[in-house]
C-alpha cells in the first residue's frame, strides 16, 4: 500500500499549511507538523492510508 501524503518541509497543501515534519505515523496513518499560513499557527494533519479495500468501497459508493 502507497502513503496518499508525504507532506516534505516546505510543501504547501491546500494553500495554506506549510509543512514541516512527520511526528508519528502507526499501521494506518501519519501524522505531520505544519504551520497554517493565514493564522500563523501551529497544526497537526494526519493522513490516513487507505487500503484496497477502502478505495474499492469508495469507489462503488460514488457509482451509487
Amino acid at each position: 500500500m502507497s502513503w496518499p501524503l508525504i507532506l516534505s518541509a516546505g510543501t504547501l497543501l491546500l494553500g495554506r499549511y506549510r509543512g514541516e515534519q512527520l511526528l508519528g505515523q502507526g499501521g494506518m496513518s501519519r501524522v505531520y507538523r505544519a504551520q497554517h499560513t493565514r493564522l500563523a499557527r501551529p497544526v497537526a494533519l494526519k493522513a490516513i492510508q487507505m487500503g484496497r479495500d477502502a478505495r474499492q468501497n469508495r469507489d462503488h459508493a460514488a457509482q451509487l
